[in-house]
């Protein structure tokens, strides 16, 4: 028992860890394509508003195939590790992109356009539940010695 415990927090741990790696390799990409302007500090609400009205959709869109992503190949790793309940796993790590996602828009109000934000509170569960299926669907069950 002590076993499927550890291995289900392995799963949640390399999910999470996975997640962060591949939203933030989409996001460096997408701050390659669209810098942040010199001298403009992060903690400068006014300047980043400007900055981010000027940015195109597509770099929104990038934001949003970040989450997407993110949570789809998180969720597929963290139900690939666990021994059972591979969905749930999965859409644990959906659930902790959209509870990100969440503190993010509140770190910067106004900055996002709606669309966006009803995306991601939208997307990544239900993507990473499929990716927890897929995985479910095509690994067999463990068998549970006594």
């Amino acid at each position: 028992m002590i076993i499927i415990l550890l291995r289900s927090i392995l799963a949640f741990v390399v999910g999470i860890i996975v997640t962060v790696a591949v939203i933030a390799g989409i996001e460096f990409i997408n701050i390659a394509l669209h810098p942040i302007p010199n001298g403009l500090r992060i903690d400068d609400q006014l300047g980043m508003r400007a900055w981010m009205t000027t940015l195109p959709a597509s770099a929104f869109a990038t934001l949003l195939a970040a989450y997407v992503v993110g949570s789809f190949v998180g969720g597929g790793v963290s139900a690939l590790i666990a021994g059972c309940c591979r969905i749930i796993h999965a859409g644990l790590i959906g659930g902790l992109v959209v509870l990100a996602a969440v503190f993010n828009f509140r770190e910067f109000p106004g900055m996002h356009p709606n669309w966006l934000m009803i995306a991601t509170y939208a997307l990544p569960v239900p993507v990473s539940l499929i990716a927890g299926w897929l995985v479910a669907t095509n690994q067999a069950a463990p068998k549970l010695e006594r």
